[in-house]
């Protein structure tokens, strides 16, 4: 519902820096004027580009990772989620998902304990639902909740980080579990003190250059992992 290109071009340009990467920042179609599917329908068809146009500028397709923040992590789980389940090639090397929107049930105990005082109330989260699926469709379907998304281990490896003071902090974390207990978690982190956004809203602080430094290291990691789907161990440092 919010945020731009703007907003995340100078993550966007570290990763690209930090790692040596190519980064594609994707200005995808904003609810609620363009409801569920269409955000994840863009977001789908960017990966697919993309893929397409990597060679054209020295990237290897094989080496594709998603990655968002917040809504954008919902999409970049739920793409993944969707290539897994079509068995596209080439598969993803990785995911990377920063306080991300997984699960709409909205139940978990993180959305009572930093219900309000934090930034992002758990009704504005509410609200963000509502505008982003306008339908009947089942709101457990893992194209909406990718942290419900059934057969992990067919996911791509994952880093996940968390806020402490963010209601969605508990589905975050529980999805990291989920990962780790298949082998597929490549790095996770509970931030701290900090609420939703802060990779953003506080650029500059020592939190955000940390969990950065994370990403990017983890972005550098993926080059080495295979891409047959073996299993993944996670690192220590991001606990």
């Amino acid at each position: 519902m919010s945020g731009d290109l703007d907003m995340h071009d100078p993550t966007c340009r570290s990763l690209a820096i930090g790692a040596d990467a190519v980064v594609v920042n994707v200005d995808y179609r904003l609810a609620p004027e363009h409801p569920y599917p269409a955000p994840l329908d863009d977001a789908a068809e960017a990966v697919e580009w993309a893929v397409a146009h990597a060679e054209s500028w020295g990237a290897d397709p094989s080496r594709t990772v998603v990655a968002g923040t917040s809504a954008g992590a919902n999409l970049a789980a739920a793409v993944a989620v969707r290539r897994a389940e079509a068995v596209a090639e080439p598969a993803l090397l990785g995911q990377v998902l920063i306080y991300p929107v997984l699960d709409a049930a909205m139940h978990t105990a993180s959305y009572r304990e930093k219900a309000e005082g934090y930034f992002v109330t758990a009704d504005h989260l509410r609200f963000f639902w509502d505008a982003y699926v306008q339908s009947d469709v089942d709101r457990a379907h893992p194209h909406i909740s990718p942290g419900l998304a059934p057969g992990v281990s067919q996911l791509p490896p994952a880093v996940v980080v968390s806020a402490e003071h963010d209601p969605l902090r508990d589905e975050a974390d529980a999805f990291a579990e989920r990962m780790r207990s298949v082998g597929r978690l490549l790095a996770h982190s509970q931030v701290p003190g900090q609420i939703h956004g802060f990779l953003t809203a506080f650029a500059d602080s020592p939190a955000s250059t940390s969990t950065l430094q994370l990403v990017i290291d983890s972005l550098v990691r993926m080059r080495t992992l295979p891409t047959d789907g073996a299993l993944v161990t996670d690192d220590p440092r991001g606990q």
